[in-house]
């Protein structure tokens, strides 16, 4: 990056901010809007689909910049997130009016593709898994919806196979297991990764693997997401048939060969009322019982809450 040898204070405060956060595109907010400056401009401008322009120009300063308003930023952030890209969002932190000189501006949130702005601009259907793993398990989180649980799988092909069809936007590997992953990375995954080696500190049973993830969260959103988050929950696989994402892709369960959901199994039988409703119900799509007894109890249980009630 060029940096201009007489910076303003504020300049001086934005470099101060992004030197901290150099992978990141950082979102500097300034009055009603969030500014975003130099090479993150550059980069963000064709994503967001807004106009590259350049900082106070007729003093001659050709500083990159672009942005939006700070009330309709949520749409543009996700675009962002979509496209792999992180965001570190400076916010100001103390009230304009008040301030004596240059407003204080921190870094109040952190995101990637799997820690989302704002959950209503998702799609409220689909899951937004980050996912880690260790030798012996994998596990997921959505962020969004709180809902965390781990399998106990040490094969790396069946975790490549539950990674494709479960479909995280987003891993989280340690920095050693960067190169394995490389040689294993499915080849029907979309998604990005993340280094990160800290792990949650406190006392517990839960494999590496899930610690990661919760210590992830807590580095990107604080320690407050615990408050969102469910207790992980360990579940089994062995009952439940093992369906590629090619099968589902070919037989066009969620999407059609044109990549839209009309006409697709889903979309004909989906008649459920809330969010939640339908992600269970493709869950259990995506992961068929086998055992007879567990689907007759399944099936009990949907006559009772349909009929009986």
């Amino acid at each position: 990056m060029t940096v201009k040898k007489e910076l303003t204070p504020l300049m001086k405060q934005y470099w101060g901010v992004k030197s901290a956060h150099p992978d990141k595109v950082v979102l500097f907010r300034m009055g009603d809007f969030f500014e975003i400056f130099h090479d993150d401009a550059l980069k963000a401008a064709p994503i967001m689909g807004i106009t590259l322009t350049v900082r106070n120009k007729k003093s001659g300063d050709q500083t990159p910049m672009c942005g939006g308003p700070h009330h309709s930023i949520a749409g543009q952030i996700n675009k962002l997130l979509k496209a792999g890209e992180k965001v570190a969002i400076c916010d100001q932190v103390e009230d304009p009016k008040l301030a004596k000189g240059l407003v204080k501006r921190e870094i109040t949130r952190i995101l990637s593709p799997g820690m989302v702005y704002d959950p209503d601009t998702l799609d409220s259907q689909m899951p937004n898994y980050l996912c880690a793993y260790d030798a012996e398990t994998l596990a997921f989180m959505d962020a969004t919806t709180g809902e965390c649980f781990y399998y106990a799988m040490a094969d790396e092909q069946k975790k490549v196979r539950l990674i494709e069809t479960l479909q995280p936007v987003e891993i989280v590997v340690a920095d050693y297991q960067a190169d394995l992953f490389e040689k294993m990375k499915p080849s029907e995954w979309k998604g990005f990764v993340s280094i990160h080696d800290d792990l949650a500190t406190s006392a517990s049973s839960l494999p590496s693997s899930a610690l990661r993830l919760i210590s992830y969260a807590q580095y990107m959103l604080g320690a407050t997401v615990n408050e969102s988050l469910q207790e992980f929950e360990k579940r089994e696989s062995d009952f439940r048939l093992q369906v590629s994402a090619k099968v589902f892709r070919h037989l066009e369960i969620f999407k059609n060969y044109k990549g839209e959901t009309q006409g697709t199994l889903f979309s004909a039988i989906d008649r459920t009322k809330t969010a939640g409703g339908g992600r269970r119900l493709k869950n259990w799509l995506i992961f068929p019982l086998t055992d007879i007894n567990r689907i007759k109890e399944r099936h009990d249980e949907v006559e009772y809450w349909s009929q009986d009630l």
